[in-house]
């Protein structure tokens, strides 16, 4: 089954899921945020470029205030869930914080890929930080795995920076059946730029975004252990409202 909820790209299916997975749609996430200023500029050129072929293209963009990489889709349902999801989300950052400020996770974007023609996106440079992003996103779902919590897509973990995407669950899209290659085909090996990962989140899909136009959540920023005893956190009152 295909899906599309709340400005993320999610193709998910519903069998074979472990416990109360089954049947139950992600409203919740676990992200990293892409917050480069050159990389968001580097996404509105692309979009400008396949806006000028196709005007009615621009409510297909994403807004660029939004850019993550997702690591993990869940359901949380009641407070217990969103509690646990808060536990899990602390034991990853206690297990990968100091690694993260002694070594900095950067991803490389760069050149354009497609999912059935339905998901523009940028690609990731698939070197060693590239396979450190994968061994992060193990270890969500590993800490999360522990207190009952699965992931609502059954799909290997695939990250990617979604560019502009066709929503087939909003009624003025279905209109639209692909993203033409043609629209894009001068950028497919544009360089979009580095980003060094400064923390974990788990946000909420379904809230309206903060000022900044990002999602609303928990944020842990990773920082060196000897600066401080706790990690430092970004909290959205919105978060709590379950």
């Amino acid at each position: 089954m295909f899906a599309l909820l709340g400005g993320l790209n999610i193709y998910f299916l519903t069998e074979n899921l472990p416990g109360n997975s089954r049947r139950q749609s992600p409203n919740y996430f676990v992200a990293v945020q892409i917050s480069n200023p050159r990389i968001h500029e580097n996404v509105k050129r692309v979009q400008r470029h396949i806006v000028r072929q196709a005007r009615s293209l621009h409510e297909y963009m994403n807004a660029t205030p939004t850019l993550h990489i997702t690591l993990m889709v869940i359901n949380v349902s009641d407070r217990d869930t969103h509690e646990r999801a808060l536990k899990a989300l602390h034991n990853v950052y206690d297990e990968c914080n100091e690694v993260m400020c002694r070594e900095p996770l950067q991803l490389e974007f760069s050149g354009l890929g497609n999912f059935r023609d339905r998901v523009l996106y940028a690609k990731i440079r698939r070197d060693q930080q590239y396979r450190r992003l994968c061994s992060l996103a193990e270890c969500v779902e590993r800490h999360f795995a522990k207190v009952n919590i699965f992931s609502t897509d059954p799909r290997p973990f695939d990250p990617h920076l979604t560019i502009a995407k066709i929503n087939f669950n909003t009624r003025e899209q279905k209109g639209l059946e692909k993203i033409d290659r043609n629209w894009y085909a001068s950028l497919i090996n544009k360089h979009i730029g580095f980003q060094t990962i400064a923390g974990i989140q788990l946000l909420c899909m379904t809230s309206p975004v903060d000022d900044a136009g990002y999602y609303t959540g928990d944020s842990l920023i990773f920082k060196s252990p000897a600066s401080s005893k706790e990690p430092q956190v970004k909290k959205e009152k919105d978060l709590s409202r379950n």
